[in-house]
């Protein structure tokens, strides 16, 4: 009897877990057929020669607004590289340089996202005047475990403390933003004021 409840609760689970990420990609998809609606989304990224990671990127390139797209492109080819392992070799965005990971989208998207701020006109002025709107007065603290004792953040209530990352000129709100109504739980849609700014923007920015 111990051994039959055993697997219908790891039959539970397994089914928990399918149904979960069924939503997931259901409201996925739902999300980004309404933002379609309101301009054209995806398209080609020109690439810098022996981008070994390029299929990892535009697999999820229709994330993103086509103007965003087309502005990357127009800024210049950009590199997409193998990110290795470890800390210091993690998925990340550099100086028109990708770092990524085979089949992590959740991660190259928001990675993707790190380019989309730093190329398109007027895009970090707008979500630095956002996160300044949330954290207005509040001190910095360390992320904690698991990060640098560097790295600070400026909390508020997003609905992710990496959200409030303190950088001197870039910032991690689209990259959570695009991060977080694509492929998190429901956290995210929790946190009404930023989901609404990131629809916002994508839609119309």
């Amino acid at each position: 009897a111990y051994a039959r409840a055993w697997q219908a609760e790891d039959q539970l689970g397994r089914l928990r877990s399918r149904l979960e990420d069924l939503h997931k990609r259901t409201r996925r998809s739902t999300t980004l057929a309404v933002l379609s609606e309101t301009r054209a989304f995806g398209g080609s990224i020109e690439w810098a020669r022996q981008s070994t990671m390029r299929r990892e990127a535009d697999a999820v390139a229709h994330l993103f607004p086509s103007d965003w797209i087309k502005q990357s492109s127009a800024t210049g080819p950009m590199g997409a590289y193998n990110a290795g392992v470890g800390r210091e070799n993690g998925a990340r965005y550099d100086e028109g340089k990708l770092y990524l990971r085979k089949g992590a989208d959740k991660t190259n998207s928001h990675e993707l996202a790190h380019r989309m701020e730093e190329v398109v006109p007027g895009l970090r002025s707008l979500v630095r005047e956002y996160l300044e709107s949330r954290t207005t007065g509040e001190t910095p603290v360390p992320l904690g475990k698991g990060y640098r004792p560097s790295e600070m953040t400026t909390k508020d209530a997003f609905w992710s403390e990496y959200c409030g990352k303190v950088y001197p000129v870039h910032t991690e709100i689209i990259s959570m933003g695009v991060r977080g109504i694509f492929f998190e739980s429901e956290k995210v849609w929790k946190d009404e004021d930023y989901v609404h700014f990131i629809l916002g923007v994508l839609a119309g920015k």
